[in-house]
């Protein structure tokens, strides 16, 4: 179920909803169900993503001993479960949540199991991109479950997290560059080079701080934390400006830019939390 994958998304939908939430009249009710409902969606795509991975997963030193890669279960019982939790996960938002909570989370399902691990994963440079749709809808679920509707402030969420989800998943290809191309998955950075991908990085980390500016100038955010993750978001461009000038030692600027976009999404998080509190 890749808790790694699942936890983080959580914290997102959290997000979405004390974004949207009154602060007189917080429903726990709500908060509950749509997590546990979005918990059971997000599972069912990590466990569809294991089985159609799963002979990848055999190529590449970082995925080697995942249970299906070592055939430890059938494949039947593995995918009777992941249906087990799409039902789960369908009747809870449905039936305690609202229609386009739902619609939503099963659009992130389909970009995430069809779009991109089923079709492009393993054929096209792009599917980085119609992973990041799915990485960027657990906010959206958050907000949805409370307002019921989308507005502009959903389509900046969205295209916040979009920006981020493509420059943290190139940091990721590139750590594990030779388990990638072992397993001849074209990912960007395997049918490019490193430069390109860098190149590449830089324009989406602009996409990031520009949807960060106009979150800001739409004044839906408090102005001291709009500096603050616009100077993040510029520290982030100088680390990754860091690589073109390392000839060697590339493994431990890969994950130190690694390391900062997960440090970078927490921070985004909890600030959600912290401005929901009135902390500052």
């Amino acid at each position: 179920m890749k808790p790694r994958i699942v936890l983080p998304n959580l914290l997102s939908t959290s997000s979405g909803f004390f974004l949207a939430s009154n602060k007189k009249s917080l429903n726990i009710k709500t908060y509950f169900f749509v997590l546990l409902g979005t918990f059971f969606i997000i599972s069912c795509g990590c466990v569809l993503n294991n089985i159609i991975d799963r002979k990848y997963d055999m190529k590449m030193e970082r995925t080697k001993d995942r249970i299906l890669a070592k055939n430890k279960i059938s494949l039947i019982y593995v995918f009777i479960f992941s249906l087990f939790l799409f039902i789960l996960g369908t009747y809870i938002l449905l039936f305690f949540i609202n229609t386009l909570s739902y619609l939503i989370s099963f659009f992130g399902l389909f970009s995430y199991v069809f779009l991109y691990t089923f079709i492009l994963k393993k054929n096209s440079e792009y599917s980085t991109i119609f992973g990041s749709f799915a990485g960027a809808c657990p906010i959206i679920i958050g907000y949805s479950s409370v307002k019921n509707s989308l507005d502009y402030f959903c389509l900046i969420l969205f295209f916040i997290f979009f920006f981020w989800q493509i420059p943290h998943s190139y940091s990721i290809y590139l750590l594990n560059l030779k388990d990638y191309k072992n397993a001849n998955i074209s990912v960007f950075p395997v049918l490019y080079n490193i430069r390109k991908t860098i190149k590449h990085m830089y324009f989406y980390l602009f996409g990031l701080i520009l949807f960060t500016f106009i979150f800001t100038f739409l004044t839906y955010s408090n102005f001291l934390y709009s500096i603050f993750f616009l100077f993040l978001g510029f520290y982030w461009l100088f680390l990754i400006k860091q690589g073109d000038n390392l000839s060697n030692n590339k493994k431990k600027w890969f994950r130190k830019i690694f390391r900062f976009s997960i440090f970078y999404i927490i921070l985004l998080n909890f600030s959600v939390f912290i401005n929901y509190l009135e902390i500052f």
